[in-house]
């Protein structure tokens, strides 16, 4: 091939790439869990060799799971133009844009890094590799998006590494479409592991919506046991499952693999890594087929969906009523009692003691909208959903800023009430007047209703007259503020 044949294929390989639909950031994660030395970083590794050139991905980008070199920073693996390992600030998966800070010619060490904890939750490292196996095509949430979108497979810190909280790495804000459980074949019966998975699936069952039990599997790593004893597997099989009971998974059926990387040859690893990929895209496959479903008045999932409503707003409730106790933010702190603590302790401690950013996250859960040809659709979707989503994003903003005022503490600050008051007081008692129409449209006794399944129609008719009773209140406000105006 001459110099002007190689320019003219140049110029259409890249005519080609821009006719094709750009990869998108998507909130679709396949978070990597277990405790230190499991297998997570060795099972990463085994996913991403041999897919790409070890030109183009050398060792020294690979993760790596020795204590001494494990940085505590979770690593993100997504599609790519190219290779390459940046740290990133990235506060969650929701992040679009996050700060591209520094490109590492090699996977950094822990003492490479000097973050507080804070800072670990705002920094991770992006692993970018040009592999299909990284994006999808539809969206499982959202189907009626247009992809492709990067998945992105994230390392997290082992539940026993030494991370103040690495239950935040393990479900961040009920974004996790799919948690792989890696357990080292010798550690099945830690007290440590037990604990923590059914820590996870707690908060992974606040969102089963999402979830698939296919997006649930679980590698057991180091297994030089008998392949063919059964017996000794259908005990594990039972042990995973009673946890997944306990946490309220009754019905799932939770996947198993038993592998030992060190006997991989390369037909081994290529089936591991096709069995990996296809095993989750099923589970997407099956919610995007519940997500996609349309919400009919005799639908009988109709109850559950308004009790997810009403326990949103009861939660919003209550992180408003807990949010301010008479004069004071937080009851029976003040700086004295926070200062004889470590500084890089105090915004954990805070956040503990105030106790109002435990359970669910009110502002993620998505709720259906309504078929476009069922005649309450405009009401559903435009009045009701709308008003909730409107309160419950104020509150969560609130979350938000409280979790910012927390974080700007330090040994400066005299007064800790003083300090939130200045921070937070406005901002609270507008949230708290706002909020005041979003939680009229579930009072007390609806709410009881709902949970009793009583009539649905007369529930449904008494939202409604809510509805309406808001909407001329709006009107009549607004009427006399054009009047006053005059």
């Amino acid at each position: 091939m001459n110099y002007t044949q190689k320019q003219l294929s140049d110029a259409l390989e890249f005519l080609e790439n821009s006719l094709q639909p750009q990869c998108r950031d998507s909130e679709i994660t396949v978070r990597i869990v277990g405790e230190f030395s499991a297998g997570k970083s060795r099972l990463i590794r085994e996913l991403l060799t041999g897919i790409v050139s070890e030109e183009l991905l050398p060792e020294d980008l690979l993760p790596v799971s020795s204590l001494k070199k494990e940085t505590l920073v979770p690593l993100e693996i997504t599609y790519g133009d190219s290779v390459a390992l940046w740290e990133i600030r990235k506060e969650n998966d929701f992040d679009k844009n996050p700060e591209y800070i520094r490109q590492w010619d090699h996977f950094p060490q822990r003492e490479e890094f000097s973050f507080s904890a804070e800072q670990l939750r705002q920094h991770r490292l992006r692993l970018t590799v040009p592999h299909k196996a990284l994006m999808v095509d539809k969206h499982p949430v959202y189907p009626d998006q247009k992809g492709p979108f990067r998945i992105f497979l994230i390392d997290t810190p082992g539940w026993n590494s030494g991370e103040s909280d690495p239950s935040a790495y393990t479900v961040a804000d009920g974004d996790a479409m799919a948690c792989v459980y890696v357990v080292h074949s010798n550690r099945l019966d830690s007290q440590t592991n037990q604990e923590e998975l059914k820590t996870m699936l707690e908060k992974l069952r606040e969102y089963e919506d999402l979830i698939e039990p296919l997006n649930l599997p679980v590698y057991v790593t180091h297994w030089t046991g008998n392949p063919s004893d059964s017996q000794w597997r259908k005990e594990i099989a039972q042990r995973l499952q009673d946890t997944a009971e306990e946490a309220g998974f009754d019905d799932a059926l939770i996947p198993i693999e038993y592998l030992d990387f060190d006997t991989f040859d390369n037909a081994e690893r290529a089936a591991f890594q096709k069995n990996f990929w296809e095993k989750l895209r099923a589970g997407w496959a099956e919610t995007v087929s519940a997500s996609s479903r349309e919400i009919r008045m005799d639908d009988p999932e109709f109850f559950p969906l308004l009790i997810s409503v009403a326990d949103k707003i009861e939660k919003a409730r209550q992180i408003l009523d807990n949010f301010r106790t008479g004069d004071e933010f937080i009851p029976h702190m003040n700086m004295t009692r926070v200062k004889a603590y470590p500084q890089e302790q105090w915004t954990d401690l805070l956040q503990k003691k105030w106790g109002i950013f435990s359970g669910p996250d009110i502002g993620n859960s998505q709720i259906p909208e309504m078929a476009s040809d069922h005649p309450l659709c405009a009401w559903w979707n435009s009045i009701l959903l709308q008003q909730m989503k409107t309160g419950l994003s104020d509150v969560k903003h609130l979350t938000d800023t409280a979790k910012q005022s927390l974080s700007r503490i330090d040994r400066n600050t005299s007064d800790l009430n003083v300090f939130l008051t200045d921070s937070l007081g406005m901002l609270y008692e507008e949230t708290r007047q706002k909020f005041l129409w979003t939680a009229g449209l579930m009072p007390p006794s609806l709410t009881e209703s709902i949970r009793r399944r009583e009539n649905l129609t007369q529930i449904i008719a008494t939202l409604i007259a809510i509805s309406i009773c808001q909407s001329e209140i709006y009107e009549s406000i607004g009427q006399l503020m054009n009047t006053d105006s005059l």
